[in-house]
């Protein structure tokens, strides 16, 4: 959640929610060939609000939530890594979502902004176990 398109040696980049402290750096500077993944609902808050359209038109991808998604990341040996990536709902905001990604490293979950409840915790623990853990917390 946080962009920086001319610093960032990331190479996979995920917004998980449409506050404006989450969208800092998004905007028509952000290179097409970087896209940026999304809940659908983000992506449609984001593609109406009127100085994030054209970015959100060029370069969010909205993604099913609870659903693994094989996503291929550039790589500079030419190969791209392929990781898999699943968005669960975060509890905080319309959109908003947690991000779990499993990669040949191990698995690690990107908390955004949410809200824990019993429910989220069970959802979570069911999974199998994660290797990192990001927490970024407006709510406990």
């Amino acid at each position: 959640d946080f962009f920086d398109a001319k610093s960032s040696s990331s190479r996979l980049h995920v917004l998980t929610h449409a506050h404006t402290d989450h969208t800092c750096g998004l905007d028509s500077g952000w290179p097409s060939d970087a896209p940026v993944y999304c809940s659908h609902l983000t992506y449609r808050i984001l593609s109406r609000t009127p100085r994030m359209r054209e970015f959100a038109l060029r370069c969010l991808l909205p993604l099913e939530l609870d659903e693994p998604h094989s996503l291929a990341m550039p790589c500079r040996s030419g190969t791209p890594d392929t990781v898999t990536v699943t968005l669960v709902d975060a509890n905080h905001c319309p959109g908003a979502v947690m991000v779990i990604v499993d990669s040949i490293t191990g698995r690690f979950t990107h908390t955004g902004d949410f809200r824990f409840n019993r429910e989220t915790a069970a959802e979570l623990a069911a999974g199998p176990p994660v290797d990192t853990l990001y927490v970024d917390c407006t709510f406990c």
